[in-house]
């Protein structure tokens, strides 16, 4: 099953939309997110439902949503390290329903094969940066470009 995300038209999942309009799509996530979980938990008890706020990239926020065999991916899904203690941007604390999540912060991390890191240059290296390797085994250099923070219903 292939994820879906809605775009947030005329910016593009790497811009950062105005104050006031990401604000407004924060609420609709937030607003959103119980109906969701409602009617999940009814089909699974302990499905996965977030809201998802990527900071510089706020195009790639979401609801996400998961049950069954899918749940497992979202659980392996945060690889470069654990959750962060980092306050939310602070545009976003003190809309309603947002202290009745709890939030996670991750690095919000590019990979790139070792060729592609050395043909953006400057940029990447001028970024938190540091070398992995592929489960099968295949190097590549991984660039930390922003923050992720994951907020959950506390149960």
């Amino acid at each position: 099953m292939a994820a879906h995300q809605i775009g947030i038209a005329p910016w593009f999942d790497q811009q950062k939309p105005p104050v006031r309009f990401r604000q407004l799509w924060v609420k609709r996530l937030l607003t959103d997110l119980p109906h969701w979980r409602q009617q999940l938990l009814s089909y699974e008890a302990d499905a996965y439902v977030a809201v998802w706020l990527f900071e510089p990239r706020f195009g790639l926020s979401q609801l996400v949503a998961a049950v069954a065999d899918r749940k497992q991916d979202y659980d392996r899904l945060f690889v470069f390290g654990p959750a962060q203690v980092r306050a939310l941007p602070i545009e976003y604390r003190n809309l309603p329903g947002i202290q009745d999540l709890q939030w996670a912060a991750y690095a919000d991390v590019e990979a790139f094969l070792l060729e592609d890191f050395a043909q953006v240059g400057r940029w990447a290296s001028r970024k938190p940066h540091w070398p992995g390797e592929t489960a099968d085994g295949h190097p590549y250099m991984a660039v930390q470009v922003g923050w992720l923070w994951v907020g959950q219903v506390l149960v």
